[in-house]
């Protein structure tokens, strides 16, 4: 099982990130799952000793990030109810839990601001803009449901055999009859992770393509084909050469007819449907002969997953392109020693934050002038004034895609000229 995570692309993906959603984030929130299990399972301890401790976790979770967090009060009350079969003694305990995590982010947040002197109100606006740009449309329900088509990519990172696995094992879990403490829990944990999923899926576009935003759980819903493997078809004995032989064919057969051709196509995957048929068809059979055929096929399938998605991490680590944000973008590299070999030391360009950096790290960022109708004036008086020779766009791929953003391409096309060109990357040159 630990192939199935630590060889998948999203998650050798999110682990080369250095971002808040795939470090520190995922560890706080496993902690926080651990002590409630030891406490509240094990120890059925609900004192305020213990809701101290979780609270202090809740707190530090907040600091990690202000969204995912929000899923451990709800998480919380079902376990201790779970445990302990008292609606209002798990409330309270909740109720204290969260009240201990959010006053203590909230005092030392503020504290934290004043001693550096900081905005108390940048982490609210910051937060909000990221979601109202998220869910832009006219009702909230129509950006909801238009971002859940967002799913049909985000299967392509897990990849799509590994979700077939993770399907079956969801509905084994979920519908697993015995009422015992330990499979109450474990369905908490499923649904808890599937519903980070998906709300971070439906209300924030992934940016630059990449949706690293579910990543904290995503080691959870891989725990989920672990927990069917155990409950049902862990007596099932595999060849350790027909286990090879699995292996080999999904390494071999991703590498001959798709590579990673579903991440460059950018094409949502359009069997969703079928996908889940053939879900539910296979949990069915599995059901009915869980240790004989179906269990056997079941765990080689696992094997021909672990060798699929290592094809793509594979491509992945060798490709000369991203493949992260703007997976397929062609061209940095050639427009970086382009612009370092004709600016000065000390010259500034109108770029990205990549382009900029790799250049001389001196430039204007051009990200909010797309995004900002009211910046367009100084990007005109920047071309006439010749204040900034180059000015870096992108075509087809990329943030700064104008194509995107006609605006910006009328303003650059009128007022400057098409020096050179390199994947998709256009260096504009000022008119001198």
């Amino acid at each position: 099982m630990l192939g199935l995570y630590l060889l998948n692309p999203y998650t050798i993906a999110n682990t080369t990130l250095p971002d808040i959603d795939s470090t520190v984030l995922p560890v706080v929130i496993l902690l926080f799952i651990y002590f409630s299990l030891r406490y509240l399972l094990q120890k059925k301890d609900m004192s305020n000793k213990v809701g101290l401790i979780l609270g202090s976790l809740f707190g530090l979770a907040l600091w990690s990030k202000l969204t995912t967090p929000l899923i451990i009060p709800p998480f919380l009350a079902c376990l201790a109810f779970i445990t302990s079969k008292d609606y209002k003694k798990s409330i309270v305990f909740t109720l204290k839990v969260t009240l201990v995590g959010f006053f203590g982010f909230i005092i030392t947040y503020f504290v934290y601001c004043k001693l550096l002197n900081l905005s108390t109100t940048y982490t609210y606006h910051f937060l909000l803009d990221s979601f109202s740009k998220g869910t832009s449309s006219d009702s909230l329900l129509v950006s909801v449901l238009n971002n859940l088509e967002y799913a049909r990519n985000f299967v392509y990172w897990p990849t799509l055999p590994v979700v077939g696995l993770f399907g079956v094992s969801f509905i084994g879990v979920m519908l697993d009859k015995d009422k015992s403490e330990k499979t109450k829990i474990k369905k908490l944990l499923v649904l808890m992770s599937l519903l980070v999923a998906i709300f971070y899926i439906a209300l924030i576009a992934p940016f630059g393509g990449f949706f690293k935003y579910p990543f904290p759980v995503f080691g959870i819903l891989i725990l989920t084909i672990a927990l069917f493997y155990d409950r049902y078809i862990r007596d099932t004995k595999i060849n350790l050469l027909y286990a090879f032989i699995a292996t080999a064919i999904g390494f071999v057969v991703e590498k001959i007819f798709w590579g990673d051709s579903m991440f460059l196509n950018r094409k949502p995957f359009g069997h969703l449907a079928f996908l889940i048929l053939i879900v539910v068809v296979s949990y069915v059979l599995l059901k009915i002969n869980t240790r004989r055929v179906a269990a056997s096929m079941f765990v080689l399938y696992i094997f021909f997953c672990i060798g699929f998605q290592l094809s793509i991490s594979r491509i992945q680590a060798t490709a000369p392109y991203p493949t992260k944000y703007e997976y397929g973008q062609a061209g940095l590299d050639q427009t970086t020693a382009y612009l370092r070999s004709n600016t000065d030391p000390n010259e500034t360009i109108w770029s990205m934050k990549d382009v900029g950096y790799y250049v001389n790290n001196k430039y204007y960022e051009s990200y909010g002038y797309y995004f900002d109708q009211s910046l367009e004036n100084d990007l005109i008086n920047m071309l006439k004034s010749s204040k900034v020779r180059y000015y870096v766009v992108t075509t087809g791929i990329g943030q700064d895609n104008i194509d995107a953003h006609p605006n910006i391409k009328q303003i650059l096309d009128t007022n400057a000229v098409r020096e050179k060109e390199f994947g998709n990357f256009v260096i504009y040159k000022s008119k001198e």
